[in-house]
């Protein structure tokens, strides 16, 4: 069976489509209920991504998208994620918009040819963005970190929870961001569940710099609903809604516009690459214990080629 690594503005997965082979992932997942889990951690460690997708059959949308962490945790929402998921989906239906079920909300995607001179974009809906301001645990990280380093958070979900920072200040170095992000995902944090710590810096008028402690994963080069998080702060904060918004992170940009439907509730079209990077073959049963050395890889060279030209580009536009 063959498999797949995308990556949306740096942010990469492994896509394994369970609707190719489902009476062997059934009887897979009869013998081992922890399978999904222990995919996603071995194939995260053998290929270095930040998360496993999988795609399974949905009786409310075109395909139902279930993603995991690096560390094997599920998570409830991925932006950047699920317009990797979203382009494979479209790319094998033949079609140019869908929608996907995800663990608390269905979203739709569809193709933007005219994104970037370099790749095709891929829009998604974020239909249920909220912003709940300070919170007891957002001021409990303030708090811990206020005297060294007075950030300024507020808290948002897009079905997973987001803190954010904005600031006309250098964006954190690893280091600080290390501490801060491991600190609010550790067992004394007052986040129970964890959480996605976004700092966001304003290059100028609707052109943001956004850095992200992902839970599950760490530093990461990007963060689709962090990055909506961080736009919808500055939005509503700047009033520029129904603008389109350029976000830039260490994998590339995104653009974003976003509505205020109600108080505190949002709607978030975001764009964005989807892009193939290499393809490989192996039985299902060994998913959970293959070796990066007994696979042969399938590099997808033209869009890896121009990724990077658009990432260059990207880099140009923040200097």
């Amino acid at each position: 069976m063959k498999f797949y690594k995308m990556q949306g503005t740096g942010n990469d997965f492994i896509i394994i489509d369970e609707r190719r082979a489902v009476e062997k992932f059934e009887e897979l997942y009869e013998h081992n209920s922890e399978a999904r889990h222990q995919i996603a951690q071995n194939l995260c460690e053998i290929f270095g991504t930040d998360g496993v997708m999988f795609v399974l059959e949905s009786k409310i949308a075109d395909a139902k998208m279930r993603i995991f962490n690096a560390d094997g945790t599920e998570a409830m929402m991925c932006g950047n994620g699920l317009r990797c998921f979203g382009r494979y989906v479209l790319d094998d239906l033949g079609l140019d918009e869908i929608k996907v079920e995800t663990a608390k909300a269905e979203y739709s995607v569809k193709r933007v040819p005219d994104f970037n001179p370099y790749l095709e974009g891929f829009e998604i809906l974020l239909n249920n963005v909220k912003a709940f301001g300070k919170t007891e645990q957002s001021k409990a990280l303030e708090k811990q970190f206020d005297l060294k380093y007075a950030y300024d958070f507020e808290f948002f979900t897009i079905s997973n929870l987001h803190v954010v920072s904005i600031q006309e200040k250098a964006i954190p170095n690893d280091t600080t961001l290390l501490e801060i992000g491991g600190y609010a995902n550790s067992s004394d944090s007052p986040f129970e569940l964890g959480v996605n710590v976004n700092f966001c810096t304003v290059l100028d008028e609707d052109k943001l710099y956004v850095r992200t402690f992902e839970r599950g994963v760490g530093i990461t080069k990007s963060c689709g609903t962090g990055m909506t998080s961080s736009v919808t702060r500055y939005a509503r904060d700047q009033n520029r809604f129904q603008k389109w918004i350029e976000v830039f992170n260490d994998g590339g940009m995104i653009r974003c516009n976003v509505e205020e439907v109600a108080p505190d509730t949002y709607h978030a079209k975001f764009v964005g690459n989807a892009s193939y990077e290499f393809a490989f073959e192996a039985e299902v049963e060994r998913l959970g214990t293959l070796k990066r050395s007994e696979l042969k890889i399938e590099d997808a060279t033209h869009e890896v080629n121009q990724y990077q030209l658009f990432l260059e580009w990207t880099k140009k536009q923040i200097r």
